[in-house]
């Protein structure tokens, strides 16, 4: 019982520091600071870190086999440009839309599992499904979308940025569906800090490719150093608190207990930022949330089921 405390709790501080993220990068925009030095740092500075820990304490993370490399190698893009994806819509649009996008996953999710893994349609992925897909809809707001812009009237490649923006929310959301879906089949041979671990490693030349211009030419001080590195430190800290829940609870319950990051990022963005979300925009928050809670009780029964079939197999 004292086991599954311990993990239910660090569980949820990771969900808390998940959901700090998107609050500490509107802060430090509205500090000037540009997106790719916040995303990229975000990445990078704790893909350092955790290659430095496996490397003197943990060589067995890079124990990994031939035949599953391309699979680390598509989590890891998708990690990187999920978080691009991310922190450019964050840019453009309220963090509380941003973060609920990000979490239309399981749309995509059941969609492309259709294929790629030939799972069939259930009742419980339709009604996530439909749940997401609904809330999204209220959530944007399409009769008022300037309603959630962070820069409104400006254009990005001939488009609002607040359409732009929510373009990025959404693909960070199908990206999200991508990696869930390598995240399943890796899960099945590795543990949770090898497969992450690699995400980092993996995701470091995206963030770097992206980043290395705008951190070069960036003016940097002392106290903005500070700043960064605690934003990178915070998102570190999720990972590594939520791998840890993973050696007390079981990943099916870890998972869905970290899908109150949207819950918590949505009432932080009111909080701290002062942003508004309007009733329908609640409601919508509320049906995404419902969404991904079904998901992800179906995905804890399916990834049960699925690796024991590989692993008799």
């Amino acid at each position: 019982m004292e086991t599954n405390k311990k993990g239910v709790i660090l569980c949820l501080l990771a969900a808390f520091c998940y959901a700090l993220g998107p609050i500490i990068g509107k802060l430090l925009y509205s500090t000037g600071f540009p997106w790719q030095v916040v995303v990229c740092c975000r990445g990078m500075i704790p893909a350092v870190l955790v290659f430095l820990f496996a490397l003197f304490f943990a060589r067995n993370v890079f124990q990994i086999k031939k035949e599953h490399l391309h699979l680390f190698l598509l989590n890891g893009l998708c990690f990187g440009l999920i978080s691009l994806c991310n922190y450019c819509a964050l840019y453009y649009i309220n963090a509380s839309v941003a973060t609920v996008l990000l979490y239309t996953l399981p749309v995509f999710t059941v969609l492309l599992s259709r294929f790629m893994l030939k799972e069939k349609f259930s009742v419980t992925k339709i009604i996530a499904m439909v749940l997401v897909f609904c809330g999204t809809v209220l959530i944007i707001n399409l009769t008022n979308m300037e309603d959630i812009a962070a820069h409104p009237g400006t254009m990005i490649f001939g488009i609002p940025s607040v359409v732009f923006g929510i373009i990025l929310g959404l693909l960070s959301g199908l990206l999200s569906s991508l990696y869930t879906i390598f995240t399943r089949k890796l899960n099945c041979h590795y543990e949770g800090w090898t497969v992450n671990s690699w995400c980092y490693f993996l995701g470091f030349p995206v963030f770097l490719l992206v980043g290395a211009g705008p951190i070069a030419s960036f003016p940097w001080q002392p106290s903005l150093v500070f700043f960064i590195i605690i934003t990178a430190l915070v998102g570190l800290a999720a990972y590594s608190l939520y791998s840890l829940s993973m050696q007390y609870i079981n990943a099916g319950k870890a998972s869905l207990l970290v899908s109150l990051d949207p819950v918590i990022s949505v009432t932080l963005s009111v909080v701290i930022l002062g942003e508004a979300l309007t009733l329908l925009q609640l409601l919508g928050c509320l049906l995404v949330g419902g969404g991904i809670l079904v998901m992800e009780r179906g995905y804890a029964c399916y990834r049960y089921f699925q690796c024991r079939k590989e692993n008799a197999s």
